[in-house]
């Protein structure tokens, strides 16, 4: 079951509801601040089922979903996406494992057969933008087990790969996916490529570049800022 954090101390007409990236918890985000919104952080994605979340107490409710949280929010929520109010997928796109729309399968399928204490290091400083920055954003980095987060992976993996072999030839289902109402790519992410995020994005909703790695967070002070960037 996913992991659903309120992090946020009041409470406000509207929500958000943030899907995390792989392996994350809430030290990614919880220095982010809200005048307008309730926040609740969804991660640890070792097993999930189409659960329903319930949110009929807020007159507001908008989605952000950050790396492969953009295919968890997708496949847990898609029917809920025209009451939403915003939808806005950072770093991310619904089709994650994939040579020109997502991360390439050859790439993702090491970073589970290697992942170690050693190579995590190494990830987090490609997530962060390099060694200098992973040291600034330490704060921000998960404090999960290295068991957890392969744990996480190999699940996602297999979910991912088997999902898209299902709807692969289901013209129906292509026509029928969830409408994001923004994309924010980043042009220093070193793991999903921009070339790739706009492969997906373009003519698909409209899209923000902006100069960030593929860990965004640390660039922003609050989520309304992320709200309303777009």
């Amino acid at each position: 079951m996913i992991v659903h954090a309120h992090i946020s101390p009041a409470k406000h007409e509207k929500c958000i509801l943030f899907f995390n990236g792989w392996g994350m918890d809430c030290n990614a985000v919880k220095h982010l601040q809200s005048s307008d919104y309730d926040v609740f952080v969804c991660y640890d994605y070792r097993n999930f089922t189409k659960q329903e979340l319930v949110f009929d107490s807020y007159k507001e409710v908008s989605v952000i979903a950050w790396s492969l949280g953009v295919w968890v929010a997708e496949q847990l929520l898609a029917s809920h996406f025209p009451k939403f109010t915003k939808t806005i997928a950072i770093n991310g796109t619904p089709q994650p494992i994939d040579n020109n729309m997502g991360i390439v399968e050859q790439v993702f399928a090491h970073t589970l057969e290697s992942w170690n204490e050693h190579n995590r290091k190494k990830f987090n400083a490609r997530m962060c933008g390099g060694n200098k920055q992973l040291l600034e954003y330490m704060p921000f980095m998960s404090q999960r087990s290295c068991e957890e987060q392969r744990e996480e992976l190999q699940f996602l993996y297999t979910a991912i790969l088997n999902n898209a072999h299902k709807y692969s030839d289901n013209k129906a289902f292509h026509n029928d996916k969830p409408q994001w109402t923004e994309a924010i790519i980043g042009t220093k992410d070193l793991i999903f490529t921009a070339e790739n995020q706009h492969n997906y994005w373009q003519n698909r909703t409209n899209c923000r570049t902006l100069p960030l790695p593929h860990f965004p967070f640390a660039e922003f002070q609050s989520w309304d800022e992320i709200v309303y960037i777009v």
